[in-house]
């Protein structure tokens, strides 16, 4: 429940008129736009450390953050759901993103909301 909601109903949308995940993020976009949304490092070296029992632990050395805007992952976001679109995947057709946890798969899962792609 939101604290702020005293009338005892529950909130259904955060921002009047937002009621799906595509229009928040669309509020969103508009409200931030060339500000900070997603940052990533670059993985510089890997360092594997032995354990006492035999397995191998690998350590990340990482840069700096990169970062995009809102304004940036959105237009990307765009591009995969036009992309989606013109392969033929369809509006209520399942579509499985397998990738490790990465920029990529926040952007696809973006693009997917935008389409109406579970």
């Amino acid at each position: 429940r939101n604290v702020e909601n005293t009338d005892g109903k529950l909130l259904t949308e955060v921002y009047p008129g937002c009621d799906t995940i595509n229009k928040m993020w669309e509020k969103m976009v508009k409200k931030y736009g060339d500000a900070n949304c997603l940052g990533t490092r670059e993985v510089i070296k890997v360092h594997q450390e032995k354990q006492d029992n035999g397995r191998v632990f690998e350590k990340l050395e990482l840069g700096e953050y990169l970062w995009e805007s809102y304004v940036e992952v959105n237009d990307r976001s765009k591009a995969i759901a036009s992309g989606l679109l013109d392969i033929g995947h369809k509006r209520g057709e399942n579509l499985v993103i397998f990738a490790d946890t990465r920029a990529e798969w926040m952007i696809t899962a973006l693009a997917c909301f935008r389409s109406g792609i579970p």
